[in-house]
């Protein structure tokens, strides 16, 4: 929250102006409207910074299709014969057959801000049936078009090193998240992802989104979360979140 207090000696005082203050209050302080309860403080026109710790988390920007007019989002599925795109559902699992592709455009964050944490998550629907997966999460190393990517191609005539995707060629071998994912749906599915979140904010450049996966199943199985598009039985509001906190 910001308060403004103007701040006049003298309106008649050739000697004097208005002074605008412009202050944020994270921690305790005596110097607040009667009956606040800050979290922390810091004054805009302190002569020493506050500490790092105190600024942490100060901006937070939710990522959602829809939510203030956003349509950064795209995503995708693929399966053995080919991809699926515009569809209510996006899923993962099938022995790793099956596999969503997802991209946030995080573009209107400064190329200078710190991230100091960024949460994706993604609703839940179902499963075919009762083993459980581990969800991973894996950056993606080349551009994809939602509407043309399938297991063999990124976009029209431009191939996956593999088909299916590769580990190490088509994204990253080491996956900057897992979730295990349990029940009968229904459920947010939260996945840390805020070291990939700080390189696509410093380097646009390198957003090529990122590939849910199967990392680890009980049996065989496939696992459905709801696709950008809020179509039923999900809603605009169970579209995939991508939520980042940050300080500049």
């Amino acid at each position: 929250m910001i308060y403004r207090a103007g701040l006049n000696f003298d309106n008649g005082d050739q000697f004097f102006r208005r002074v605008v203050v412009h202050t944020a209050w994270w921690g305790p302080t005596t110097d607040l409207p009667s009956g606040s309860t800050p979290g922390v403080w810091w004054d805009d026109l302190c002569i020493n910074q506050p500490p790092i710790a105190e600024t942490r988390r100060l901006y937070r920007t939710v990522f959602q299709q829809g939510l203030g007019h956003y349509a950064g989002n795209q995503a995708t599925w693929f399966d053995y014969p080919g991809g699926h795109n515009d569809t209510n559902l996006l899923h993962a699992g099938a022995n790793n057959g099956v596999k969503s592709l997802l991209s946030f455009d995080l573009s209107n964050i400064p190329a200078s801000a710190i991230v100091d944490e960024a949460t994706l998550q993604l609703y839940y629907t179902g499963r075919s049936n009762g083993n459980s997966l581990t969800l991973g999460a894996h950056r993606v190393l080349a551009e994809w078009v939602d509407s043309q990517a399938n297991r063999v191609q990124r976009q029209t005539v431009v191939n996956w090193t593999v088909a299916g995707m590769g580990s190490g060629s088509d994204y990253a071998a080491t996956a900057e998240a897992t979730a295990n994912v349990t029940g009968a749906g229904g459920a947010w599915v939260e996945l840390n992802v805020t070291n990939v979140a700080q390189t696509w904010v410093a380097d646009p450049a390198q957003n090529h989104g990122l590939v849910l996966l199967q990392a680890a199943a009980s049996g065989y199985v496939v696992y459905d979360f709801c696709s950008e598009l809020g179509w039923s039985p999900c809603t605009a509001a169970q579209a995939p979140r991508l939520t980042v906190w940050y300080r500049q």
